[in-house]
């Protein structure tokens, strides 16, 4: 049976996807967190992986909404550690002009990003695997995201 997390490739979810179920046949990338949940209220799959809690922004809770309005149960929890990486195709730091990602990825880097790239736009995605997407395909960007999506995007 799939196995529905929500995307796009090399999120946060998917790295926890993999890491929970390493043998499931199909990983399917969903679009949000009520299309996740509503595949395994469909059963089109017994289980789902969706951000429940942030050590930085807390807890999040249109998961903890949805999963009592449609009256499901948690069977698991996986305790992924967070560790964003400044990804690119430029060689230097000063070359890069755009920086993207999610608002919490940003919140997160907030020191980093002041020390070393104060010189940088910074521009908000849906999440920080979307940013690494828009990272490989503009030159002088980059993206904050997770080692998964460095791999999956050659960044």
């Amino acid at each position: 049976m799939p196995l529905y997390y929500l995307g796009p490739a090399g999120s946060f979810t998917h790295t926890a996807a993999i890491a929970y179920n390493k043998q499931a046949q199909q990983l399917i990338p969903s679009t949000s967190i009520e299309e996740v949940l509503a595949a395994v209220k469909k059963n089109k799959s017994s289980f789902g992986i969706v951000p429940v809690e942030n050590s930085v922004e807390g807890v999040v809770l249109r998961t903890l909404d949805l999963i009592l309005e449609k009256n499901l149960s948690v069977t698991a929890e996986i305790n992924l550690p967070i560790r964003q990486h400044l990804l690119s195709r430029e060689k230097s730091i000063n070359s890069i002009k755009i920086i993207y990602s999610h608002p919490h990825a940003f919140a997160q880097s907030r020191k980093f990003l002041d020390k070393y790239a104060p010189h940088a736009d910074f521009k908000e995605t849906l999440s920080t695997s979307a940013a690494a997407i828009c990272a490989s395909k503009e030159p002088h960007s980059a993206a904050i995201s997770g080692e998964q999506a460095s791999k999956l995007y050659n960044l």
